[in-house]
């Protein structure tokens, strides 16, 4: 028995649950996926063997709590991946085509040693998203398109311009442009944001919900809106 299968055996007796054969082929299934995935990837790779939904959810959440395997979020979307014999490491995740790369800093790694020290706190874990766009995605032309505009159509200085979801917690912007259709700018005004209104961002993880304040009111955003709402600080 490969040791992962040993190790999640073990802690599903603490919690007083059976070792189906299901729950090993989920289990199998994850380790042989030696990338970031979601659960509708796992789902189409498990499809012929017609298991349920609710058991692939609550396997996935053992994997996790088993301390196996790990959650991350980008764009509104759940990604996991193995973290039972894999050193530490951080992301870097695009914003144009969702690619996920991982890397690993040993200067990083000492500094936030160096940091919890300094605080005084005991370190558990830590987790670093850089979101940003990739070398492939700099590179096309509907990109440059996107983000860049011309001074004398907009009025805007273009080196300033950015996505919102790249606006850290306390910063304010001004709203320039929506990205994403009739649809999408409807959807935001209806909500109260619109084109020109002076925004503070309240709270910006990098990858759960995004709170904004406008005026004397509080908006959440999907953080996958935010990257199609252009900001000028």
């Amino acid at each position: 028995m490969e040791t992962y299968n040993r190790i999640f055996k073990e802690y599903l007796k603490k919690i007083n649950k059976e070792y189906s054969k299901q729950i090993k082929f989920i289990t199998d299934t994850v380790f042989d996926i030696h990338a970031h995935f979601t659960i509708k990837d796992l789902k189409e790779k498990i499809k012929d063997e017609k298991i349920k939904d609710k058991i692939v959810s609550e396997t996935l959440n053992n994997l996790i709590a088993s301390g196996l395997i790990r959650k991350i979020y980008f764009q509104d979307k759940q990604y996991y991946e193995q973290i039972y014999g894999h050193a530490h490491h951080d992301h870097l995740i695009c914003t144009k085509c969702s690619k996920i790369v991982p890397f690993r800093d040993e200067i990083i790694e000492k500094e936030q040693e160096r940091i919890v020290a300094e605080k005084g706190f005991e370190l558990l874990k830590h987790s670093l998203l850089i979101v940003g766009i990739c070398p492939e995605c700099l590179g096309k032309k509907e990109l440059i398109e996107e983000y860049e505009f011309q001074k004398e159509d907009k009025g805007l200085d273009k080196e300033r311009i950015l996505p919102l979801s790249m606006i850290p917690a306390g910063e304010k912007v001004k709203v320039v442009e929506f990205h994403g259709g009739k649809h999408f700018s409807h959807r935001l005004i209806s909500m109260g944001l619109n084109i020109g209104d002076s925004v503070e961002v309240i709270s910006n993880n990098f990858q759960g919900p995004f709170l904004l304040k406008i005026k004397n009111t509080r908006l959440g955003l999907g953080h996958g809106m935010t990257h199609r709402i252009l900001v000028k600080k």
